[in-house]
């Protein structure tokens, strides 16, 4: 077996699995009441950065390691765009959720004037 197979074939089943997670989360945390405050909109915001990714990865570079489609391989700059949008999503939001945090654990009473 090649490596560009086994590759393809461990990616394929880590971007499905995530894939299926992300986009669970994001499509079940609006139906909880209790998220659709502040830390419930930098969650999804995070969740759908890291959908974006695994997204990403499942279908464009996924086929690109199997297959070997040079058409995705030399558009590879949109598809490395696309998940490096992802990541910033997913990083910014994880810093925003720390801060977000932060704010509520050292000064408690006025966390409801900074996040409404």
């Amino acid at each position: 077996m090649s490596s560009d197979l086994l590759v393809g074939i461990i990616l394929l089943h880590i971007s499905f699995f995530g894939v299926v997670c992300n986009w669970t989360v994001l499509l079940f945390l609006s139906k909880v009441p209790s998220i659709h405050k502040s830390f419930g909109i930098l969650t999804r915001n995070q969740a759908f950065g890291d959908a974006v990714q695994v997204t990403t990865v499942l279908f464009l570079v996924v086929p690109m390691v199997l297959f070997d489609i040079s058409k995705l391989k030399e558009h590879s700059n949109i598809v490395s765009f696309i998940m490096l949008f992802g990541y910033e999503v997913s990083v910014l939001s994880h810093l925003l959720l720390s801060f977000n945090r932060l704010c509520s654990v050292s000064n408690p009473l006025k966390y409801h004037l900074l996040y409404r």
